[in-house]
């Protein structure tokens, strides 16, 4: 399918109030239209998050505790910065950022640029100005050993099949640590591991990191769950070959597919080896694959020749 047929069958699953990655769960759908499946399904929902957290005062009191027990755990191993994979309205980011010190630098992507528009709002409410853009969990556009920890807050669950991938690349990104709040499968009862069955979330996080070289530090059952059917665990995992500690990065942002360091332009990055352009949208970087643009000449690149006319 294209994606304007698939995006308007999603808004009609959405609209009578069904589940969008349900609905087309047992479609035969290349892995391109998976991940557009998730980006819709995620776009748009945009809003609800946030909404729920500032109207429900049992979700708020949860989203306080968990950015509290998440910020000391930055503390507790010296992080200084951090990016969340999968960041959404910034509706946990918000209180991890509210519960650890000051110094501490956050960034975030997410595979849906409305949610990054929810998400930048909400953390204005704690003056936190976090580098926000978009990005794929399995091409993410920054550059190896980027920040201390990567963070991932339900943001994997449901990218089951793609877990070796998502995990990979976020070791790469990360200089030491990456921490894990995912629903578990292997600790979950009968009725959990059906419904992630249904729903293809992810499994199997411990074995995928030990085939990755990475070594798990803890490993927990988490307890402020709001779905007990959506139970999670989690798992604060050190690289076995860690970067420069703390070392400052000044342009984390990298091509998805070269991982080339990105120019700034005028209104958009570029990646000079890929001859590709990535449009700036409401201030976002937009760094997913497929909003690159073929632009060779962009930044008038001296080294290739320009075409010479025969004299007539």
């Amino acid at each position: 399918m294209d994606n304007i047929s698939l995006l308007r069958e999603a808004r009609r699953v959405f609209a009578r109030g069904g589940n969008i990655s349900h609905h087309f769960r047992n479609r035969n759908l290349s892995e391109a239209d998976q991940l557009k499946i998730i980006e819709y399904a995620y776009d748009l929902q945009s809003g609800s998050y946030t909404h729920a957290v500032t109207t429900d005062a049992v979700v708020r009191a949860n989203k306080q505790q968990w950015g509290s027990r998440v910020g000391k755990l930055l503390t507790e191993y010296g992080i200084h910065s951090a990016i969340e994979a999968g960041v959404g309205e910034a509706s946990t980011l918000r209180y991890i950022s509210a519960s650890s010190p000051p110094s501490v630098q956050f960034a975030g992507f997410d595979i849906s640029l409305s949610r990054l528009c929810f998400a930048r709002r909400f953390l204005h409410t704690v003056n936190n100005d976090a580098t926000l853009f978009t990005g794929d969990l399995g091409a993410i556009p920054v550059i190896d050993n980027a920040y201390d920890a990567v963070l991932s807050n339900h943001s994997l669950e449901s990218n089951g099949g793609r877990e070796r991938e998502i995990l990979s690349e976020m070791l790469r990104v990360s200089r030491r640590y990456l921490i894990l709040l995912e629903p578990d499968y292997e600790r979950g009862n009968q009725q959990q591991k059906k419904r992630m069955d249904s729903f293809g979330y992810v499994r199997g996080l411990r074995s995928h990191l030990a085939g990755l070289g990475a070594r798990v530090l803890r490993d927990e059952a988490w307890d402020l769950n709001l779905n007990p059917l959506n139970a999670a665990s989690l798992l604060v995992v050190e690289k076995t070959a860690p970067a420069g500690w703390n070392d400052p990065v000044d342009q984390p942002l990298a091509s998805p597919f070269s991982g080339e360091p990105l120019q700034c332009g005028d209104g958009y990055f570029y990646a000079k080896s890929d001859g590709m352009a990535f449009p700036v949208i409401n201030g976002f970087p937009c760094l997913l694959r497929e909003q690159g643009v073929v632009a060779t000449h962009l930044m008038g690149d001296s080294s290739i020749a320009s075409p010479v006319r025969k004299a007539a």
